[in-house]
């Protein structure tokens, strides 16, 4: 917070906390565990659930994507 107001004085910064029964959580550990095929069922909620489930499908890897390739469950880009 005090790095933007350096950057942005006139712009206000209000910070919302969550529970810190979860102030670990971030939407990258969700997915590198989702990715991993771990299980996130205790850390969201059924629509988040479905759409990891639906980003994370084994057959989610269309045949015309030739530069991505799956790899220890997470998909991988190259050029």
């Amino acid at each position: 917070g005090w790095i933007n107001h350096q950057m942005a004085p006139d712009v206000e910064l209000c910070c919302l906390f969550c529970s810190s029964q979860y102030a670990y959580l971030s939407a990258t550990i969700l997915k590198e565990v989702a990715g991993l095929n771990g299980d996130y069922t205790a850390w969201t909620q059924p629509h988040v659930r479905q759409a990891l489930q639906r980003k994370f499908a084994r057959d989610d890897v269309p045949a015309a994507a030739e530069n991505v390739t799956r790899s220890d469950g997470k998909l991988a880009h190259y050029d």
